[in-house]
């Protein structure tokens, strides 16, 4: 598995060729990153899972933001199925300015794979990437509705 990241989330150089050898892969949240696009893909290609966070960042108060393109962006290259997940108790157990990680229960919800490779040929490119970002969001949205229910 490796796992997509801001690019200063470690903010020690010597640790993050040893993350990176773990799968980290850092991508810059300021401009279109292809260097970290292309990781994700050749890791794809190698057959391992991307965990990709797609709103790119924490939210101030703790609910879903808006999704970034670069999921699409990515399914749209590599034509790879996406598993939804909804994490609970971050938030709580880790917010934004906090110093210490409270223990808080964290969990995650799995949905169901989505394929998109058949609307890759119905919509245009721009319409691809905001029918699989709506779509993966809409998907995360419900599975934290579950998650409330429980």
């Amino acid at each position: 598995m490796a796992f997509i990241g801001r690019h200063n989330l470690f903010p020690i150089p010597v640790i993050n060729p040893i993350l990176q050898s773990l799968g980290w892969i850092p991508i810059q949240q300021d401009r279109f990153d292809r260097d970290g696009l292309r990781r994700a893909e050749a890791s794809i290609a190698k057959g391992n899972a991307v965990v990709i966070f797609p709103e790119g960042a924490r939210t101030e108060t703790g609910a879903l933001g808006e999704g970034k393109l670069g999921l699409a962006m990515l399914v749209a290259k590599t034509k790879c199925l996406v598993v939804p997940a909804y994490i609970s108790g971050t938030f709580e157990a880790l917010p934004i300015g906090a110093r210490r990680i409270s223990f808080h229960p964290v969990g995650v919800i799995y949905g169901i794979p989505i394929d998109f490779s058949s609307a890759l040929e119905r919509f245009s490119k721009k319409e691809f990437y905001r029918h699989v970002t709506d779509t993966v969001m809409g998907s995360i949205r419900d599975l934290a509705l579950t998650s409330r229910r429980h």
